[in-house]
This record gives C-alpha cells, structure tokens and sequence, in this order.
C-alpha cells in the first residue's frame, strides 16, 4: 500500500501518522525532510529528524484496522449474497405456486364437468369429496402466492380466518366458503345436472328462511344457500342479519360498506357471490382458468334452453359455466370476512 502526502511518498502508516501528528502536510515541510532527495521520507530519515515513529502502536492500529475492514468486506458481501439467494429462493416459490394453481384450476374445472355426468349417487358423492378438496387447496395455495408476493412469508399459511386486520372483520387469512358453493351445486347435480324450476324449490326455500318472492326470488336463494350452509347466526360478516332482506341493492350497500365489492375474477373464491350491478345476485361455484366464474342462480335462464319462464313457476335455479367479472358485475367476496 502507498501512502503518500502532497508529492512525496512515506514509506509506512506509521510514518505517516508521525508526519499528522507533527502536522507536516507540505512539500517544502517534506523536503527539508527528504535527506537522500528521492521524493521518499523514510521512517530513518523521520528518526534523523527527530520526529519519533510509532512502531508497535501502529502496526497494533493498522492490523485491527486493516482487520475490520476485512471483516466488514466479508460481512457486507455475506449479506449481499444472502439477500440474492433470498429473492431467488422467493421467485422460484411465486412461480411454484403460480403453476401449482394453474393446474388446480384446471383440476377443478374437469371436476366440476364430471360431477354433471355422474351416473349414481356414489360417483357424486366421491366426485364433491374431490371437488371440495381441490377447492380447499386452492384456496390455501391462492393465499399462500399473495402473502407472498406482497414479501410476507407463507410459513404456517392457512385459508381459515384466524385473526382480524379491521373493525369490518377483513381477516388476515381467508375464510373457507367452499361449502356454500358445494351446496349450491349439489342441487344442480341431485337433479340429475338439469336447471331446476322455480316450483321445484320454492318450498324448499321458503322452509328455510321463511320466505319466496314468486317474482324476484334471487337473493331469496342466496339466503337460502348461506341459511343451510352456516345456519342463519353464522354467515360471513352476519350478512344473514344484516342485509336481510337480500335485496341486490342492499348487497351492493353492504359490500361496499364491508370493503369486499370486488370488480375481478381474481378476487373471487367459491361461495362468493356474484352481483349485476344491483339488479341480480347468484352464488360463484367455480373460478375457471379463464378468469370467468361458474354460478349457480336462483331466478334465471334455463341454462339448458336460454327460456326464462317455466310453467311451473317464474325462472330457474340453474349452473352457468361461464359468467365474466367487471363492467358493472361484481364479486361480493365473502371469504375475506370472519363468521
């Protein structure tokens, strides 16, 4: 190493910090110094001169110097190198995840297929087990990529809600609605996959929640999907007592007001509802790989025939493979809210 001040050269730090203690910073100070004229001060030429060098103190200064910074160097690096591997270790889990729940979704939907064929009732019940196991999965798998993708760390992720992050009940996890959704499709399927007319469930419904509006029944079968699926005390955010009656425009309101109005697929889980804009409302059973969801709604079109009136009563309860988010249709997403 060369040390050096103004044009002359030191032979040593030692040398040098002798000249900063003596306050020599000039070329002319150094070159009454400089005894053999070779733009050099030696530590010899400072002892001639009567300026006393520090040996042992400063080897001491320049080992725990020299020490540090080594030490330094090595830490910093370290931890560069850690910080690099870390980011590697979490691009490689994002798109672990994302693949993961590529083909989960394209799991569900061949699943969701099936179960419209099933020949009996065993085949059903297996193919809904399958079902409500993939869901469960996903939904665990779609929790764990958005944890960590905004840097948290997916250790101990689960789907259940199991703490709060705000007065309005927004858990930090996501709570399981599949069941609502299994059992909305369950009455599709129990009737051998054809939509249902409105006379066919309207006692049913009515039974349940104590209602049936022959003319607008559509929150009339939300209610009655989250009534047998939570029992009327224990709906996500106590929707079942606190937007009753159902109406659209009362889910608009409470959904807004429950910060879980969304306005993409990517939000949606099922058991989730799907609301256009503040005229209809139907349960998400399936989020397709698309970014369309599958529904089951109360008062619809015959998914079947496109007909809206039957003769035995006004509408259908019938499974819509494929319905687009936005644009005025939303996802009420209930799984975001605790019981």
């Amino acid at each position: 190493m060369t040390f050096k001040i103004g044009s002359y050269t030191i032979e040593s730090k030692q040398g040098l910090n002798a000249l900063e203690k003596q306050k020599i910073k000039t070329d002319d100070e150094l070159k009454k110094l400089d005894k053999n004229n070779d733009k050099k001060i030696s530590n010899q030429e400072l002892e001639d001169a009567q300026i006393e060098v520090d040996l042992e103190d400063d080897d001491v200064n320049t080992k725990d110097t020299e020490g540090t910074s080594d030490t330094e160097d090595s830490e910093n690096a370290t931890d560069s190198e850690n910080s690099d591997s870390s980011s590697s270790d979490s691009m490689t889990e994002i798109d672990a995840l994302k693949k993961s729940i590529e083909s989960l979704e394209e799991t569900l939907t061949s699943l969701l297929n099936k179960a419209n064929t099933c020949a009996d009732i065993d085949q059903l019940d297996s193919v809904l087990s399958s079902i409500e196991t993939t869901q469960n999965t996903l939904s665990t798998e779609r929790t764990s990529l958005i944890k960590l993708m905004s840097g948290g760390s997916t250790t101990g992720t689960t789907a259940t809600a199991t703490a709060t992050d705000s007065a309005s009940g927004t858990a930090s996890g996501s709570l399981d609605t599949s069941s609502a959704a299994n059992f909305a499709l369950s009455l599709i399927n129990n009737n051998g996959g054809k939509s249902i007319p409105a006379g066919d469930i309207k006692n049913a419904i009515n039974s349940s929640i104590g209602r049936f509006d022959d003319g607008a029944w559509c929150g009339d079968f939300v209610g009655y999907v989250l009534t047998e699926t939570y029992g009327k005390d224990g709906s996500p955010g106590d929707f079942l007592n606190t937007c009753w009656y159902p109406g659209c425009g009362e889910i608009y309101n409470w959904a807004v007001n429950n910060n879980v109005l969304e306005s993409s697929s990517s939000e949606a889980q099922p058991g989730d509802l799907i609301l256009y804009g503040q005229s209809h409302v139907g349960v998400i059973v399936a989020v397709n790989a698309d970014g369309t969801v599958q529904t089951v709604e109360g008062n619809t079109s015959s998914e079947e025939d496109g007909s809206y009136e039957s003769t035995n009563g006004s509408g259908w309860c019938a499974h819509h493979q494929s319905k687009s988010i936005g644009g005025g249709t939303y996802v009420v997403a209930l799984h975001k809210l605790k019981k």
